[in-house]
């Protein structure tokens, strides 16, 4: 937050706009997004082989990314930044999840996917696309305005804090 004093009014009135930034912020972001996005779509194929549905999340988020990714670059508005963050952190949680006990939904068991069970590997690709989604969670926040900003860091470290008791006490 910035402080700014009038000459009008000596109390001190804070800026809620967005956290100061460099105008080469949003093309990065834009970049990382469409990096991502990019990723998910060039291994949807190889999940939709395991499971229809895997392929088709793949492809849904891979969709999301890339749209995210062009409005970022072309109007970044307070609700891009916030769907696109929470977008983002959806998938970190689901990636998260599939590597540390294995990501199975319901539907799963009875349809018999190839793949089910265990932790996944980490591959390259797959990390490449977490750090690129990462790096776009932090520029994300940076561009909120202070109010969302605030807000959205407490979220963040509740769901960090629920992910280490939940993994702690063996649920996860």
């Amino acid at each position: 937050m910035r402080a700014a004093r009038t000459r009008s009014d000596a109390r001190v009135h804070f800026d809620e706009g967005p956290a100061p930034g460099t105008s080469a912020q949003l093309p990065f972001a834009s970049a990382l997004s469409l990096l991502a996005g990019g990723i998910h779509a060039g291994i949807a194929g190889e999940h939709l082989a395991l499971w229809w549905v895997y392929g088709v999340f793949f492809l849904v988020v891979a969709a999301a990314q890339a749209i995210c990714g062009v409005l970022l670059a072309w109007h970044a508005t307070s609700p891009v930044l916030f769907l696109g963050l929470w977008g983002n952190v959806t998938v970190i949680g689901v990636y998260v999840w599939s590597r540390v006990s294995g990501f199975v939904p319901p539907a799963a068991e009875a349809a018999e996917p190839a793949h089910l069970g265990g932790p996944e590997t980490v591959g390259l690709l797959d990390l490449t696309a977490l750090l690129a989604e990462l790096a776009l969670v932090a520029v994300l926040v940076t561009r909120l305005d202070a109010r969302w900003r605030r807000g959205t860091t407490n979220a963040l470290f509740a769901l960090a804090l629920l992910a280490v008791g939940l993994r702690l006490s063996g649920s996860l």
